[in-house]
């Protein structure tokens, strides 16, 4: 969404600045570390706690709380999303958006851990698979929402 307020091409300009670029690369590193952590934590708890062939019955407690979760954090990273602070000067704009990236970020991947660590807890296949999937999910829309320079753009506020 273009805010009318904010000027697109002094935004653009200063992102293709190497303060711009450098703001830019450091939420990459830092988003990617946190895709990395929720993917390393998926990888491990399978080689930990694989699917066994004994099932017990299906409880939904731990299920119900992490979809809970799951869906909360979501709608709360994409609302944040959505919210600009209004301002003329680009590296302000830019830091409100890294801010606001990070703590996305941060609320998709709370769940996709808790989601894991209920998946060492739970007995029933049912409730390993669903949990699973929850977490690769949330990975999922991590690695789909990664910071591009044209999505930096959008968050800031600006047109490309």
């Amino acid at each position: 969404m273009v805010d009318p307020i904010v000027n697109s091409f002094a935004v653009r300009t200063w992102l293709d600045s190497p303060a711009g670029q450098s703001k830019l690369k450091i939420l990459q590193v830092i988003c990617s570390t946190l895709i990395m952590g929720v993917a390393t934590l998926i990888v491990l708890f399978l080689v930990i706690a694989p699917f066994k062939e004994i099932e017990k019955e299906p409880e939904w407690t731990l299920v119900t709380v992490a979809l809970t979760l799951a869906f909360t954090s979501t709608g709360a990273g994409f609302a944040l999303a959505t919210i600009r602070k209004p301002s003329n000067d680009p590296s302000v704009l830019a830091a409100h958006a890294t801010q606001s990236w990070i703590i996305a970020y941060a609320l998709l991947e709370g769940p996709a851990l808790f989601s894991m660590v209920f998946f060492m807890l739970v007995g029933s296949n049912i409730e390993k698979d669903i949990l699973l999937g929850v977490a690769l999910g949330l990975f999922a829309l991590m690695a789909a929402r990664f910071p591009t320079k044209s999505r930096f753009l959008e968050a800031m506020g600006a047109s490309e």
